[in-house]
């Protein structure tokens, strides 16, 4: 069986009836409503160049973190990356 993660989604009333409404139209679980919509949206956010912008951001911020947390390398006379 593949792995999955278990999330918790909270909702108002009205936006729970429309969700299970969805759900029993398409004659599909409520879990498998919200994986369709998630799978939408993140296509959507691929397709978003502000986003994607952002995403690089964060990979290059993540990669520097990374870098500063790496033990030191003997001889470095800095004392590690990024010190």
């Amino acid at each position: 069986m593949t792995e999955s993660r278990v999330f918790t989604v909270r909702l108002d009333p009205k936006e729970a009836r429309r969700v299970e409404f969805v759900s029993r139209v398409e004659e599909v679980s409520v879990n498998d409503v919200f994986r369709q919509a998630l799978a939408v949206f993140i296509e959507h956010k691929k397709a978003d160049v502000e986003f994607m912008e952002r995403v690089a951001a964060t990979l290059a911020a993540d990669a520097d973190i990374a870098r500063q947390l790496q033990p030191a390398s003997p001889g470095d006379p800095a004392g590690g990356p990024g010190e």
